[in-house]
């Protein structure tokens, strides 16, 4: 005689509800039996192999819709649910390898982060080539682009108006539709630095700090490029670069 299990040993056993079991049985993809004295649900050791079975394609994120007369389902039929729970997953592997890259950019801002108050920059001079200005009202690429990855986040400004900040993105590619807002010169020279913003305006004392250090090799400061890297509480920081002239 086969064995019998009740619901609880199946449920404990496949770590699934029980009203889990019995809403698959309701929907007709497993079977069960009732105990003859007490009509309780009994399940034989086939039944267990279908379960493990179904338990496979659910855990395939196989909708149920899609395991009705699973078994009724030629080869081919059910290859091509495998097939396209196949491909399913591997555009959930993609988006998610995106977000892994984006956290493993949020990790490095912070480092970044920390290596600039301590007065260790990872960057001497700017690792991007140019700036082009954003205009966030508009459907333009680089808008697109800064809505998936806000690190590419830039401004421009001058020493002597450090209360205006204008704000684009960072690229390594230019064309001539693209309103150029900075381009990095080989042979300039800059002052690293961080800046940071306080409601969009940005800390004097910070800058002024900034500002004597270049006075005090005996440069005068050209224009001020900062590239978004991380907020803490209210404050935004920016890594930046003031460039120095002669």
């Amino acid at each position: 005689m086969s064995e019998k299990y009740t619901i609880k040993e199946v449920s404990e056993l496949f770590h699934v509800p029980k009203s889990t079991l019995r809403y698959w049985e309701s929907e007709g993809i497993i079977g069960s039996n009732r105990n003859d004295h007490n009509e309780y649900r009994e399940y034989t050791t086939e039944d267990l192999i279908i379960i493990a079975d179904i338990l496979f394609y659910r855990n395939l994120n196989i909708p149920v819709k899609d395991l009705k007369n699973i078994y009724q389902k030629s080869i081919h039929e059910n290859m091509n649910i495998l097939y396209a729970s196949y491909d399913r997953i591997e555009k959930q592997i993609q988006e998610l390898k995106k977000v892994q890259t984006k956290i493993k950019k949020r990790v490095s801002a912070g480092m970044i982060y920390e290596n600039l108050i301590h007065d260790t920059p990872t960057y001497d001079k700017p690792y991007f080539s140019s700036i082009v200005h954003i205009h966030m009202g508009k459907k333009t690429q680089n808008v697109l682009d800064y809505i998936q990855d806000q690190s590419i986040l830039a401004f421009v400004m001058n020493p002597d108006d450090t209360i205006i900040q204008v704000y684009g993105t960072i690229t390594d590619h230019q064309d001539d539709q693209q309103d150029i807002l900075w381009t990095k010169q080989e042979q300039a020279q800059y002052l690293p630095c961080y800046l940071k913003l306080s409601e969009s305006i940005v800390d004097q004392v910070t800058l002024q700090r900034s500002l004597q250090q270049v006075y005090d090799i005996k440069k005068k400061p050209g224009k001020i490029i900062a590239n978004y890297l991380i907020t803490d509480k209210n404050d935004d920081y920016f890594q930046a670069w003031i460039e120095l002239l002669d």
